[in-house]
């Protein structure tokens, strides 16, 4: 696979000659992680080089090959970086502009107030409506008194299907 475009990928001149031997595995692994995590490719990149240079200065010969331990610290940086957004992102939700608030379904739902609410009324629509179904039947208008209680059937199963159900 080439490596992603080195421009998208700046390498800074600070950055140890030993540790750009590194660098282009390490743009393809920050591209395929910022994919995989649903994260800015620029802040993976970030966080990719700050392991580099993290294992650039606490490398110790003798325990294994510079390019395995900066490959290990790139891979273990990247996972705590894309944890962390992961993290913040089933606490406090995806982050959505404004702009673009009304394509998500979460935020154009009705609240669960607003469906409470609604079988309240319903609920409410239902006794009065079989009331008036009683009047009517009472006063001998057969037709009106079935079309009312159909009509107070259907709100209260409209009411009975709107309540959440409860969990044991």
């Amino acid at each position: 696979m080439p490596d992603p475009a080195p421009a998208a990928f700046p390498v800074p001149p600070y950055l140890p000659p030993a540790a750009r031997t590194v660098v282009p595995w390490a743009r393809q692994y920050a591209a395929t992680t910022a994919r995989r995590a649903s994260l800015s490719r620029d802040d993976t990149w970030d966080e990719a080089l700050a392991a580099l240079l993290r294992a650039a200065v606490y490398f110790r010969p003798g325990a294994g090959t510079f390019a395995h331990y900066c490959r290990t610290s790139i891979v273990r940086g990247l996972w705590r970086y894309a944890t962390r957004a992961a993290v913040r992102q089933a606490r406090h939700g995806t982050h959505v502009p404004l702009e673009e608030a009304s394509v998500l379904p979460a935020l154009t739902v009705a609240s669960a107030e607003e469906i409470v609410l609604a079988c309240e009324l319903a609920a409410s629509r239902a006794r009065t409506l079989t009331q008036h179904a009683t009047l009517a039947a009472s006063r001998g208008d057969a037709a009106t008194a079935d079309i009312l209680r159909a009509a107070a059937h259907l709100a209260k199963t409209t009411a009975a299907h709107g309540r959440p159900t409860r969990r044991a």
